[in-house]
């Protein structure tokens, strides 16, 4: 969700959460004059296998390898999830609920964030070993990108928080999502092994930020 065309990454977010807002307020505006019910749902990350992100394979297939892990900072930054079966259940309860959920937005999210420091540590445990984990200033004028990019990349999430409250989808129709963040790595897991897909990809921002860090 944070692929743009800013400068400065959190200038990028605001950018692109604008956007999202502007469509938001579009339906609201159809709900409001009575053309047809409307609902807005918020994803975070999706989690699942055959992501064609490298997201959890990123960490994974570095962690199975003896490959070092890269983090921006202090991997502080917290990110928020759901599993892919979590939001078409999700999806179900508020069709089901009838209008109570015209003209709202809702996070569809796992209730927990997750740093990500803890995602890192989440796959290590679902791999059964220690992540060899490394941190950078992504500031450094060596690492300088003009914004997160996914095909050149240190690390598979931005480092600033992107976390979704999803309490008022609870509140409105009672939905949790099954899954959490660690069942979602495992599954992830087991599929990538038994595919054979365990090897990392390369890319060069990671590459230039081993060689800064003379790894």
């Amino acid at each position: 969700m944070q692929e743009h065309f800013e400068v400065a990454p959190h200038e990028l977010f605001f950018t692109y959460s604008d956007e999202k807002i502007k469509g938001e307020n579009f339906l609201l505006d159809f709900s409001k004059k009575g053309y047809f019910e409307t609902v807005s749902c918020r994803l975070p990350y999706v989690m699942g296998i055959d992501n064609y992100e490298d997201r959890e394979s990123f960490v994974l297939s570095r962690i199975i390898n003896n490959r070092p892990v890269i983090v921006p900072n202090n991997g502080q930054a917290v990110q928020s999830f759901i599993y892919a079966g979590d939001v078409a259940k999700a999806l179900l309860a508020l069709k089901n609920a009838g209008s109570v959920v015209n003209g709202h937005a809702f996070n569809v999210a796992m209730p927990e964030g997750v740093t990500n420091l803890g995602f890192v540590n989440i796959c290590a445990e679902v791999v059964g070993k220690a992540a060899d984990v490394h941190y950078i200033n992504p500031g450094i004028p060596e690492l300088q990108r003009e914004s997160f990019n996914l095909k050149d990349m240190l690390f598979p999430y931005p480092d600033y928080t992107g976390f979704l409250d999803s309490r008022k989808l609870q509140s409105f129709t009672g939905f949790v999502p099954r899954y959490n963040l660690k069942d979602c790595i495992a599954e992830f897991y087991a599929d990538m092994v038994k595919k054979g897909n365990t090897q990392p990809r390369n890319y060069e921002l990671e590459n230039l930020a081993l060689a800064y860090l003379k790894i």
